[in-house]
């Protein structure tokens, strides 16, 4: 199954089922377009919005999170006339809409689909070949020295993901987490003893990223008084095959989305290419995974 996943809301029925069997033939997931599609799907897919340009309510609200500049929903507005169209609805970024014709859509889905997907996939290998170049500058010019490199890693997450603060924390010889890197500078060096309370150590425990939507309403972890400006974060256990090394914190996203797969897909991709930094230089305690 694709990564991608089909929003469609055609009006005349015969077209819009042509248009889902399309797509699940080339192994797609397809469904109509639900307000919560809208506005929380991209957490778990990549979302593509197949609209005719009559569902005008639907275009203004995917228009209302396409106007930030940071979010990317894609959609096809689907016309009568491709040459007169005119939307009713102002895009502020246009080139997150593509036009086409009623009688062509049936026939360009797979490659609009195609082209996204490559798009997608290009723009992530991208982002990494330019962090690695700059993790392996910075690695050299620091004398490998493991916090450093964190730090600079740190930003190129945040920057990438549109996150304001984020941490590395790593497990030491003593079994407890510590805070190698942090974009709250005087916490770093600060070390933390299990807790079941913890939403880090419950990610480190499961071995699976955490999604936390408002940690004031979650039963299972602590709110420290001080310790969020936002209650939306996401945890990312750090690992090397079936051990797990530690665990990366994001919070406060500064566009209108919160975290989502999306967001978990370029973190984990970034990981990737710190982990054997990580376990060359870094002397503490590995948890076995599941």
């Amino acid at each position: 199954m694709h990564q991608i996943k089909t929003y469609i809301a055609v009006r005349d029925r015969q077209l819009e089922n042509r248009l889902y069997a399309i797509a699940r033939a080339a192994h797609y997931a397809v469904s109509p377009i639900t307000r919560d599609a809208i506005i929380n799907d991209c957490r778990s897919f990549e979302p593509l919005f197949i609209v005719e340009e009559t569902y005008r309510s639907i275009l203004r609200l995917i228009e209302f999170h396409n106007s930030c500049l940071f979010n990317f929903l894609p959609t096809v507005v689907v016309t009568s006339d491709r040459v007169t169209f005119a939307p009713e609805v102002s895009f502020r970024f246009p080139y997150k809409y593509f036009v086409a014709e009623k009688t062509k859509v049936s026939d360009l889905l797979l490659d609009i689909l195609a082209l996204f997907d490559e798009f997608r996939r290009t723009k992530h290998q991208e982002h990494l070949l330019r962090l690695q170049r700059a993790i392996g500058e910075v690695a050299i010019e620091s004398q490998n020295e493991l916090r450093t490199i964190l730090d600079h890693a740190l930003t190129g997450i945040c920057d990438l993901v549109f996150a304001a603060r984020g941490s590395f924390m790593l497990l030491n010889e003593a079994g407890n987490l510590v805070v190698e890197a942090s974009t709250k500078k005087n916490i770093v060096g600060i070390e933390v003893p299990y807790s079941p309370s913890s939403p880090a150590w419950y990610a480190l425990k499961s071995g699976e990223p955490l999604f936390c939507e408002d940690i004031a309403r979650d039963e299972r972890f602590a709110k420290k008084g001080e310790g969020y400006a936002k209650d939306y974060f996401l945890i990312v256990p750090i690992v090397c095959g079936d051990r797990v090394l530690g665990v990366f914190n994001l919070t406060d996203k500064m566009v209108s989305l919160l975290f989502d797969r999306a967001d978990l897909v370029r973190i984990r991709g970034i990981l990737r290419l710190l982990v054997p930094l990580i376990m060359l230089r870094h002397r503490g305690a590995i948890i076995a995974g599941k």
